[in-house]
């Protein structure tokens, strides 16, 4: 989501800095949906302000983390099993 879009979507005000950590949030929580996401943090933002998000940061960090180490695991077992299938030949 843009800023441009997010903000067309808020009635508050946000800063540059306030919408990294929104955008963070919204990329990353586990409970933001793919299909209602934005529609989710504009929402939050509206009713609860930057600090929601300040407050869900944690969370999206972790989650991030877990993503990136699947994505590692992935390759990882990518490789092996091209090995395998070349040990196979």
């Amino acid at each position: 989501m843009t800023q441009e879009e997010f903000a067309s979507r808020v009635s508050k005000k946000f800063s540059d800095d306030d919408f990294k950590l929104i955008d963070f949030v919204y990329m990353w929580h586990p409970l933001i949906s793919e299909v209602e996401g934005k529609d989710q943090v504009a929402y939050l933002f509206n009713q609860f302000g930057i600090g929601i998000f300040r407050e869900m940061e944690p969370k999206a960090n972790e989650a991030m983390r877990i993503e990136v180490e699947i994505s590692k695991l992935k390759k990882e077992i990518e490789k092996l099993t091209q090995e395998l299938a070349d040990l196979k030949k």
